[in-house]
């Protein structure tokens, strides 16, 4: 994007300009991953299930994904402030919406729009970013401040919303979200001058169909591996329509892609390979990003810590992705190698996932999990906005736009990817545990004899009749298993991410010998040819 300072009124104070950007840009955010701040408590009061709230989560993603490529012909044909009014206005109204229902559908239908609003105002806000600092360290100093404002906004989210939720409903967070737009808004809308990013180019030959053909994709994929572990996967007739739905869809877009003098996404851009390593090492470092999240189960379920105190514990993290931001904005203005600061950045994470269940027990304090957690940040957050920078600089300038839509289908996949991977192990872990467990329960056990019998012991010493210690005394032993089926699942699965760290470390350190082999056998077949 070649943008120029002017903008901005040349009276603007540089503070005030970066202040409207934040406070821009941030609701939009805060807003991505509102219903998962508290999972079980979004389900009840919507009255549906836990999956319904992450897919509410996923179709927000769908449409910012499905729109970003058509939404540069909205951002090339209006002007900023005018584009500015209208992104917010339809924010706001979106929320005030989703403030008034309890339906879940209209629910999804209003995070479908705010996903498509989302892509307008991340490429908003990029661009102002990119004026404010010097033409060689803006794209660099940009992508940090953006995708690390995306790292922080759940911890954040929790933060802000833990004693909102225990006291208020979602339809009252959805208002005050609205009214967070209104002053970056205004901040804005009295800064920004009439001046254009770019010539104005008209509105004709918009490709909607395009548009409809690849946000359907990305939802009906989305929606297969949200909900197939429920269903059964392809045994359910429902996912095996939407898997065949998505296919379908993405054949079709491709097809058109092809035909199309001026694709949303040019098919010349997949001929570079850097586009597509770069793509797979977005979907590991989201899997591994994502995969973390369990260890805030362990918190709430295990240590039985409540939203607040989890929140509160996770403030050790955003300093860590603080850290790990600040470092790799550096190490981008000075220009290091990205494959040193993908092997940086997957060490520090193998650090965590490795270490982790080593730490992992039913009676532990806060304070044991802080360094882990500040690793998981500084790993995270050296890798987000590196990883993002090479992706878009994989492809010469012209395919700049195709590569940023890639980065955005790639982060969905990505996310989504890691909770249906979560969804499944959970699952098969801790069945294949608690089937364990129960093998051991005989009546014949002298161990699950004497633990009724302890437990049993302490109810009546308590005040507890006799006729009922022993029913609670078994209900008491059922919870404990549950707690450790969970406990063993935590790790089984951190121990999986971990062998995946270390498949993508050896492949990055491994990756100039391997290509330095095809190189000098594709030179030796053309020579004996």
């Amino acid at each position: 994007m070649s943008a120029t300072p002017s903008i901005f009124h040349l009276s603007s104070p540089r503070w005030l300009i970066k202040l409207g950007v934040f406070l821009l840009f941030m609701p939009a955010l805060a807003l991505f991953f509102l219903p998962i701040a508290n999972i079980p408590a979004a389900a009840g009061y919507y009255g549906c299930e836990p999956a319904d709230i992450q897919y509410a989560v996923m179709i927000y993603y769908a449409g910012f994904a499905g729109f970003y490529p058509l939404e540069k012909r909205l951002f090339r044909f209006f002007a900023p402030k005018p584009y500015l009014l209208i992104l917010c206005a339809i924010e706001i109204g979106s929320c005030f919406l989703c403030s008034f229902t309890h339906c879940l559908p209209f629910l999804m239908a209003n995070r479908f729009v705010q996903g498509m609003c989302l892509a307008g105002v991340a490429n908003l806000s990029l661009s102002m970013i990119f004026t404010r600092f010097p033409s060689g360290t803006a794209r660099a100093i940009g992508f940090s401040i953006f995708f690390g404002a995306l790292l922080c906004i759940i911890p954040v989210n929790n933060v802000l919303t833990a004693d909102l939720i225990d006291n208020f409903d979602f339809n009252f967070l959805f208002q005050v979200n609205g009214f967070c737009f209104v002053p970056g808004l205004v901040i804005l809308f009295l800064l920004l001058r009439n001046d254009r990013f770019h010539r104005r180019i008209p509105l004709v030959m918009v490709d909607w169909q395009s548009f409809i053909l690849y946000a359907g994709f990305i939802g009906l994929f989305c929606y297969v591996l949200i909900y197939g572990q429920e269903h059964y996967w392809l045994e359910d007739a429902g996912i095996r329509n939407a898997a065949m739905g998505s296919a379908l869809l993405l054949a079709l877009f491709l097809l058109r892609q092809t035909g199309l003098k001026r694709p949303q996404l040019s098919p010349a851009a997949f001929r570079y390979p850097r586009l597509a390593s770069g793509a797979l090492i977005l979907v590991v470092l989201y899997i591994c990003r994502f995969g973390a999240g369990l260890t805030n189960t362990y918190f709430s379920t295990v240590l039985k810590f409540d939203p607040f105190h989890v929140s509160y514990i996770n403030l050790v993290n955003i300093a860590g992705d603080l850290i790990g931001i600040f470092l790799a904005a550096v190490m981008l203005i000075r220009k290091t190698s990205f494959r040193l600061i993908a092997l940086a950045g997957f060490t520090i994470l193998l650090f965590y996932y490795a270490g982790m269940p080593q730490l992992l027990s039913t009676q532990a304090n806060a304070d044991q999990y802080f360094l882990p957690l500040l690793l998981q940040g500084i790993g995270v957050g050296l890798l987000m906005a590196p990883t993002m920078y090479f992706i878009v600089t994989a492809v010469p300038p012209q395919f700049y736009d195709t590569s940023t839509a890639i980065c955005a289908l790639y982060r969905c996949v990505g996310f989504c990817l890691s909770i249906s991977l979560i969804n499944f192990f959970e699952l098969d872990q801790k069945g294949t545990h608690h089937n364990a467990f129960r093998d051991q329960l005989s009546r014949t056990n002298p161990l699950l004899k004497t633990n009724i019998q302890r437990l049993a012991g302490n109810l009546a010493r308590n005040g507890m009749s006799k006729r009922e210690t022993f029913p609670v005394a078994n209900r008491l032993l059922a919870k404990r298993i549950d707690v450790q089926d969970q406990l063993l699942f935590t790790m089984d699965y951190y121990y999986g991410i971990s062998a995946l760290l270390i498949l993508t470390l050896l492949a990055i350190a491994l990756y100039p010998l391997v290509k330095r082999y095809f190189v000098g056998w594709k030179t030796k077949s053309i020579c004996t040819t």
